[in-house]
C-alpha cells in the first residue's frame, strides 16, 4: 500500500510539473491569439481594421514561429536539424499554395471580406505550425 501511495504521489508531481511546463511554452502564443482576438472584437467589422489586425497578428505569429524553431534546431543533433530544416521548408512551400488554393476558392471573391477571410485563413495555419513546433520542443525538454 505504501508502495502504491508513493507512486501516485510521484505520478502526480510528473504530471503537474509537466503540464505547467507545457502551459509555460505556449504562454507567448495564447497570448499573440488573445490579442487578435480582442482586437477583432474592437474593430466593430471594419475590413481595413481586421486586416490590420490580421496583419499583426501575422507579423507576432511569425516571429513566435521563428524562436521556436530556432530553440529546437538548438535542441536536435545535426541529422535531425536537417530533417526539421527540410520539413519547414517544406511547410513554407506547402502554405503558400494551400493558401493560393483557399483564396481562389474562397466564396467572398472579389468581395472585400476576401481580404479578411484569407488573412483569417493564414493566421490560423501560422498558429498550428507554431503549436506543432512548440509541442516537438516541449517533448524534448521533457
Amino acid at each position: 500500500m505504501r508502495g502504491l501511495t508513493i507512486t501516485v504521489c510521484l505520478l502526480t508531481i510528473l504530471l503537474t510539473a509537466t503540464s505547467s511546463h507545457s502551459a509555460l511554452k505556449i504562454t507567448e502564443t495564447d497570448r499573440i491569439d488573445d490579442a487578435y482576438s480582442a482586437c477583432l472584437d474592437k474593430s466593430k467589422g471594419v475590413t481595413a481594421n481586421m486586416n490590420n489586425c490580421s496583419g499583426d497578428a501575422i507579423s507576432k505569429m511569425d516571429k513566435r514561429m521563428n524562436q521556436v524553431y530556432k530553440a529546437l534546431m538548438e535542441k536536435l543533433p545535426k541529422p535531425k536539424q536537417e530533417l526539421l530544416k527540410n520539413t519547414q521548408r517544406k511547410w513554407l512551400a506547402w502554405r503558400t499554395t494551400e493558401q493560393d488554393l483557399s483564396y481562389a476558392l474562397d466564396p467572398n471573391e472579389g468581395g472585400t471580406l476576401q481580404s479578411v477571410s484569407a488573412g483569417g485563413f493564414a493566421y490560423e495555419m501560422l498558429k498550428r505550425r507554431v503549436q506543432e513546433l512548440e509541442r516537438y520542443l516541449n517533448e524534448l525538454e521533457l
